[in-house]
This record gives structure tokens, sequence and C-alpha cells, in this order.
């Protein structure tokens, strides 16, 4: 390895140019320094164990001086240096952060690594082996704390190289195998270092990834809002433009097809005017759906409650519809008692009734009927079952036609697709009220959305309606 290929090596280390590279290298310190917090109190019982047996051989008052030492060293190491390294935690600072540091973390292991020199007994193989324990055991603790951070990681030599000259010294071929063992433990620590540094490296490419993805999609929310902000004023500029001229087109159809003002000439314009007032109302219809899922989706909708009777509302409901049921060939039953009073926004609790008994009646042919029913749960709380014979649909499209502009696959054509909005907007406005609605069907079987309202929400209730 020639002395280019060293100082690179270091510099990449202690004192890295590139500005990334010093960003990172401040990451991985600040990670290992944090991992060797709350060493200070078992320190101090090492300290403590190490003392009481190394005075078995050496009188109490090197034993005392040297675990006063090494409590000063540890003091001087966590309580002085660390703190100063803080200040400089930065990028542009951090080889003067690092030095700091590994000034500390040398002061702390030479506090451990001199009990091996100082209380080494010539001779003496049981002291030999408590002193290479310490030694050894300690190098592997160090390399295990400060591996991920090279430089740190490197002070845990202290340890072992001591451990080998001392084996070294003692000679015999006893010790030269404990001091080759001890190189190899040498070779071993610095893999580990390596492959705790990479995987640092990794773990910290994985924390950057994850902070610039939610930088990414902190910045689509904000995109999103802006988005939602200009679809609802694009939506309440529309809802003037385009509702404004549709109830002229209605209103001015209707007068003509009714012939307020005199017959007209061609009954054949009767019916261009009949069709011109039929679709003026279903586009009608449609711009106020998605205007009133758009309010919903934006979470602008408002409730204003009061007390509502369940039968008026679904009556209403029955009586815009009954032509149209009349002319598809349904029966149309309310079987709703009477007196069966919540409180809930009543033109919300209107727009329900008339989107499910329409959809209702939609999917039903000719010679089929739709019931409304009402019972009181368990729970206290109501549940409103829109029944149909129609054609039913599929278990896969259940949720399906929930979804906004979700729509399922039926065994018969209606008349009128509509936009796949109706129900979304059933369920959005029972949710506002606390409750849900959901929908049970079969193919052949027909059709059956139960509607709930909390107990909080149900003010009068028939015997005849507890379950």
């Amino acid at each position: 390895m020639t002395a280019t290929t060293v100082r690179a090596r270091l510099q990449n280390w202690y004192w890295p140019a590139d500005a990334a590279l010093r960003q990172r290298r401040l990451e991985q310190l600040n990670l290992t320094v944090g991992g060797t917090r709350g060493t200070l109190k078992p320190a101090f019982v090492n300290v403590a164990g190490i003392a009481a047996l190394a005075a078995q051989w050496h009188s109490p008052v090197l034993v005392g001086v040297w675990a006063a030492v090494a409590i000063a060293m540890i003091l001087t190491s966590r309580l002085v240096l660390r703190p100063m390294a803080a200040r400089f935690a930065r990028p542009e600072t951090y080889a003067r952060c690092n030095a700091l540091h590994l000034a500390g973390s040398t002061v702390f292991v030479l506090a451990f690594a001199a009990a091996g020199p100082l209380f080494w007994v010539s001779g003496e193989p049981l002291n030999h082996v408590f002193l290479l324990l310490v030694l050894v055991v300690s190098a592997t603790l160090g390399v295990a704390q400060t591996g991920p951070h090279l430089p740190l990681g490197m002070t845990a030599y202290l340890y072992l190289v001591p451990a080998i000259a001392l084996c070294l010294a003692e000679g015999g071929l006893t010790y030269y195998v404990l001091a080759l063992l001890g190189a190899s433990v040498g070779h071993m620590m610095f893999a580990a270092m390596v492959r705790a540094a990479h995987a640092t490296e990794a773990l910290l490419d994985l924390r950057a990834s994850e902070r610039k993805l939610l930088a990414t999609q902190e910045e689509l929310v904000v995109q999103l809002r802006a988005a939602n902000r200009a679809k609802a004023e694009f939506l309440a500029h529309m809802s003037h433009e385009l509702r404004t001229p549709l109830n002229a087109v209605i209103g001015f159809s209707d007068l003509m097809r009714l012939e307020m003002m005199g017959p007209i000439g061609t009954p054949v314009y009767l019916d261009y005017l009949n069709d011109i007032n039929a679709s003026g109302a279903h586009l009608l219809k449609v711009i106020s759906e998605i205007l009133d899922m758009s309010k919903i989706e934006a979470g602008k909708l408002e409730l204003k409650e009061t007390e509502s009777d369940l039968r008026d509302a679904f009556a209403d409901a029955f009586g815009m519809l009954r032509l149209r049921a009349r002319d598809g060939g349904v029966v149309l039953t309310n079987a709703i008692c009477e007196d069966l009073r919540v409180v809930a926004d009543d033109t919300a609790l209107r727009q329900v009734a008339l989107n499910v008994v329409m959809n209702a009646i939609k999917f039903t042919p000719e010679g089929g009927r739709v019931e409304v029913s009402a019972a009181i749960g368990p729970d206290g709380g109501i549940a409103i079952c829109v029944a149909d014979t129609g054609c039913g649909i599929r278990a896969e499209d259940i949720e399906r036609v929930f979804e906004p502009f979700g729509q399922g696959r039926h065994d018969i054509a209606a008349k009128e697709r509509g936009t796949g909005l109706g129900l979304p907007i059933v369920r959005s406005l029972m949710r506002a009220h606390g409750g849900d609605a959901h929908l049970e069907s079969a193919p052949g079987r027909g059709t059956t959305v139960t509607l709930t309202l909390p107990k909080e929400r149900v003010l009068a209730a028939p015997q005849a309606q507890a379950a």
C-alpha cells in the first residue's frame, strides 16, 4: 500500500474535503457516539472490580491510585471532552469534532488499558489470565460500540497492543501462541469494524432516502391541496356558468312543451322539446352530483341539523319518482312507521332518499317492486332498508359502486346509466351523520341498500319498530 493510498484513506475518515462526505462522516460519528451513552456507571463498576482483583497481587495504595486516575480519565472523557465535541457537530467543523471525540475515546480506553502493564506480575499465570481477559474483552466491547466509525473503533487496539506486548515480553511457547492469537483477534476486529462502517453507511443511505421520500410526499400533499383548491374554484365558477343557462333551457322548454303560450304547429317539434327538456334535466342532475361530490371530497360539507321525519323524507322521494316508477311498471311501498324522527340535515336526508330510491327503480325491471322499511337495532341505532327486486350485481362489484364514478356490471341495461356518483354521495352523507351505507346483492336476487344512523340521532321510535 503506497503512502498516497494511506493518506487518501486517512483523509477519507479524518479530514474529508467533500462536503457531502463530511456530512456522512458526521452522521456516522453521531450515530456511533449515541450508541455509547449510558456506559458511565458500568465503567465505574468495572474499575471497582479490576481494583478488587488487582489488590491480590499489589498494594492497596497502587491499586487505589490507579482507580482514582482511571475514574478521573473516564470523567474527563465523558463530562468534558464529549460536550466540547458536541459544540462542533457541524459538517464544516467535522475534523475538530472528530478529533475531540477521538481524544475522549482514547482517554477512556487508556484508563482501562493501563491496568495491563501496571498490574502484570511475571510468573503469575492467574494474574496473566485475569489481565489478558480484561484487555481482550474490553477490546471486543470497544469494537462493538465504536466500530461503525473507524477512527473511534481503532482506539480499541489500545487494549490489544499491550496484551500482545506483555505476552511477547513474558516469553515461552504458550505466550507466543497467545500473542499470535491476539494478532488474529486484531485482524478480525478490523474486519468487523469495516463491516459495521459499511452497514452504518447503508443505514444512513436508507434514512436519507426516507427523508427524501417524506419531503417529496409533503410536496405532493401541498400540490394536491393547491389542485383541490383550484378544482373547487373551477367547479364553483362552472356551477354558475352551467346551471344558469341550463335552468333557462329547462324552463323555456317546459313552457313550450306545455303549450302555455299557444299550440305548437308541428307535433314532431313537441317530441323534440320533450327531448330537450329531458336532456337538460339529466345534464343538470349530472352537474349537481359532480359539484356535490366535489364539496364532500373537499371537506366543505356543512350539516344543518334539524328534526326530520323519515317516512316523510321517503314519501317525498316516492312522490317525485312515482311517474318514473309507473312508466317502468315498478311498485313503490313505503313501510316506514309514522313518527319515526331523527336529528339530521333534512336536505341531505331527502337527497339520500331520492338517490337510493331512484337507483332502485332504475335497475328494477317491469313488474318489480321497491320497498322501504326501517327498524331500531339492538344498539339503539336505526337501520333503513331500501330493497328492490331488480337484476342485482355481482359480489366483486359491491364496493366498486360506492367509489366515485364506479358502476357495477348489471345483467340488464338500465334506461339511464348516470355518473356513478349517486351511491358514493349517499355513503358520504350518511358517514357525515355518524352512520354508514351498505349494500347486499346477488345477480337475479335484487339489491338491498341499508342506511344506518347512530342512536344519538334517534329522537322518537314507535315501539313497533324496536328490534
